[in-house]
């Protein structure tokens, strides 16, 4: 009986422990949630510094290496739910791109891609990588296929999820809030922070209340310097459409049918220019990797082993 009460008393005690955690340090609950989904995909973080930035990044697993580049306003936690299924068979390195997450930001610098690019590449120097299996959605697929048709001999094959720097024959709902003066990829409250996750996401991943509000409070946070960033990016506009003949590696492109951030109709013009595509179209919305991660991770897999891999 005795024993009962202690194990009943126990249980209270762990419970009370939970609830103060979760009500009152989500901050705690969030970081104890991105280890675990770092240690599930066998991942660790680093730092290094390249240049006169300090990078941090995720790596682990084993074999050639896959470099994973996330998009805007995002961080490397884009990645692991994609990654568990990668790790067994591949090395995988995935940054926060400078001006984002925990890498430096340094106002005096300029985050558009060609200058972005440059420190992807100054990224794998440092850490060795020579030839990368390489993967970016949204702004990181700019970024990522700006750097293939530029250094062509450092990417084995291309992925690109919901890429960037395509101007879509038809608008999204994002470039229609853009051409209104509204530009909801920067959130400055609790409401922007909903309509942004409207908008990435086809079938919203469930947030607890307290956790959606740290989340949304770390956007807030970042706002002034992301809208820094994507001043950058507008102003110094690189169009990806007339570099796609020169990327002519296999490349893979994956797209989310209910995209409202850049338009599905982008796969047409990225078929019609890119000489060696394979293209695969996933019921979800802006972000395959985090919505449908083990169907991303299989037909990436897939497009891997097709091409020798």
């Amino acid at each position: 009986m005795k024993a009962t009460r202690l194990i009943a008393l126990i249980l209270i005690v762990i419970a009370l422990v939970a609830g103060t955690l979760y009500y009152g340090f989500p901050g705690t609950v969030a970081t104890l949630a991105r280890h675990a989904e770092l240690a599930a995909a066998d991942l660790h973080t680093e730092n290094i510094q390249v240049g006169d930035h300090r990078i941090h990044y995720a790596i682990g697993g084993s074999g050639e290496t896959v470099l994973m580049l996330h998009g805007f306003a995002a961080d490397l936690y884009s990645w692991p739910r994609m990654a568990r299924s990668l790790t067994t068979h591949y090395r995988v390195v995935a940054p926060d791109l400078p001006g984002f997450g925990l890498s430096s930001q340094v106002p005096s610098d300029n985050y558009d891609i060609a200058h972005q690019v440059e420190r992807v590449r100054a990224f794998m120097d440092r850490l060795g990588i020579k030839q990368a299996h390489l993967v970016g959605n949204s702004m990181g697929g700019w970024i990522a296929a700006d750097f293939a048709a530029r250094y062509p001999d450092r990417v084995k094959t291309l992925t690109l999820i919901d890429t960037g720097g395509i101007t879509t024959p038809r608008p999204s709902v994002l470039m229609k809030d853009l051409e209104a003066g509204r530009n909801p990829l920067v959130v400055h409250n609790n409401a922007d922070f909903d309509r942004l996750l409207n908008l990435v996401f086809y079938r919203q991943p469930w947030l607890p209340t307290p956790l959606k509000k740290y989340f949304a409070d770390e956007a807030i946070t970042h706002a002034p310097f992301n809208d820094k960033i994507f001043n950058d990016l507008k102003d110094n506009y690189l169009a990806l459409e007339p570099l796609l003949p020169a990327i002519k590696m296999p490349t893979l492109v994956i797209w989310g049918a209910h995209d409202h951030i850049i338009d599905p109709t982008a796969v047409r013009v990225l078929q019609a220019g890119l000489p060696n595509v394979t293209v695969k179209i996933l019921n979800t919305g802006h972000a395959p990797m985090l919505e449908q991660p083990l169907a991303t991770a299989d037909e990436f897999l897939d497009f891997l082993k097709a091409h020798g891999d």
